[in-house]
């Protein structure tokens, strides 16, 4: 057990290398972020997080007051991330992947990159871990490593790695998804009843230096809802993506416990 949390330990490291470095290769057909007026003293203190200070989340640069509505056990899972620490959380997704077997040779493309997986299982442990990140662009960041722990009795059962950023730019929330900032879908956010709700509105895809919207008519729509259930004292997230043609493409939800601990990847 203790070779493999250091092996993950490894792991995320290098993702977070990664991740970072490819943020200086992509080129946006939009200028790049600054922060809105009011907003800029908060973004002076997140040039990666040093001495003692808490660099204010995406989320909170984004949606500020609005956070207030959600479940106090939610909104502490949406703020900043103290420097040196890690939030860690572990649990089980009830269902994960697509049962549309004629997906699964893009999803096979789409796990080397660390972005979705050919799977369709039930009762998955997990562990997901966040990072706050200042990228090569100088966004505000929160990386995020997910360790789907597949069963070895079913098929292609090994561990996989999920990787992606929630980013604030321009005053919006970006989802940056794999280890080399490929994908990106730019969020809408609400809050509904206390918890977090996220619907993808563009979605693109980066070649070379430029980052290609994917038309509307055909792009995939990414829906997010996190929730905190008082009676369980765990975490809900469901993450369905959808196509406007074909209907859902993949899916997956659960329930886990989190909390932030002294530590950086």
């Amino acid at each position: 057990m203790h070779g493999a949390r250091a092996r993950h330990s490894t792991s995320v490291r290098s993702i977070k290398r990664r991740w970072i470095s490819a943020a200086s290769d992509s080129t946006p057909c939009v200028r790049p972020f600054s922060p809105r007026p009011g907003r800029a003293l908060a973004r002076q203190n997140t040039t990666r997080l040093t001495g003692s200070n808490t660099a204010p989340s995406p989320y909170e640069l984004v949606l500020g007051d609005e956070l207030d509505a959600l479940h106090p056990r939610l909104r502490a899972y949406f703020d900043g991330i103290p420097d040196g620490s890690t939030g860690v959380g572990s649990g089980v997704f009830e269902r994960v992947g697509t049962p549309r077997l004629w997906l699964w040779p893009v999803l096979w493309l789409l796990e080397r990159e660390g972005v979705l997986f050919p799977v369709w299982s039930a009762r998955v442990p997990f562990t997901v871990r966040n990072c706050p990140v200042i990228d090569a662009a100088g966004n505000t960041a929160v990386l995020a490593s997910r360790e789907f722990r597949f069963s070895a009795r079913r098929p292609f059962g090994r561990d996989r790695e999920m990787t992606d950023a929630i980013t604030a730019e321009r005053g919006r929330l970006v989802d940056h998804l794999g280890t080399q900032r490929r994908y990106a879908a730019r969020l809408r956010a609400e809050v509904v009843d206390g918890e977090l709700h996220l619907v993808s509105t563009r979605v693109s895809v980066r070649f070379g230096r430029f980052a290609i919207p994917i038309p509307t008519s055909i792009a995939p729509v990414v829906r997010l809802v996190e929730r905190f259930d008082a009676k369980s004292g765990l975490q809900h997230v469901s993450v369905v993506v959808e196509s406007p043609r074909l209907g859902r493409l993949y899916e997956y939800a659960g329930s886990f416990s989190y909390s932030v601990v002294p530590g950086a990847w």
